[in-house]
């Protein structure tokens, strides 16, 4: 949990930070959009790459940590887009139900598409590998995508 904290805050900072101080410290609204869409879509990626090793702890498998890693990011920013709905209301814009639901899905897509790559790379180079697995405290497992062997049937014997 303390990685998980450590980790947003510095996520929060860093996105709040670079887009103010840059350009010599003049704020405008054109400023503030990169704060406003980055910093939340980081933190529902770190959310959801938490709660799937959470999910995959007792069973680690880089495969089911791949298959995991999209359900869980459309939970996470369907809810990230109802908090932003529910503020958004109190200020008195209403959104329509199925652009909230659109614009969460689009968001999982979009963060999903960006951390498969990695991941790929994370499970078949070692190194990558053991830095994920102690990040996330995975258990390590004896194969990898890598080392995996193809199933061969066996040769039927002629009588």
């Amino acid at each position: 949990m303390t990685s998980f904290l450590l980790s947003a805050v510095i996520i929060v900072t860093v996105a709040v930070t670079v887009p103010l101080f840059d350009n010599c410290l003049r704020l405008s609204q054109q400023r503030l959009v990169p704060v406003i869409m980055v910093a939340p879509a980081l933190l529902v990626l770190l959310l959801g790459m938490t709660v799937t090793s959470w999910m995959c702890r007792r069973q680690y498998d880089p495969w089911r940590f791949v298959l995991w890693l999209p359900l869980v990011l459309v939970g996470v920013s369907c809810g990230a887009v109802g908090i932003v709905a529910a503020f958004n209301s109190f200020r008195g814009y209403h959104q329509e139900a199925p652009l909230l639901v659109v614009s969460a899905f689009a968001l999982a897509l979009a963060l999903y598409a960006i951390v498969v790559p990695f991941m790929l790379l994370t499970f078949t180079t070692p190194l990558y590998r053991s830095r994920f697995q102690a990040l996330f405290r995975l258990s390590e497992t004896e194969r990898s995508l890598s080392e995996v062997e193809p199933q061969v049937a066996p040769e039927p014997t002629l009588t």
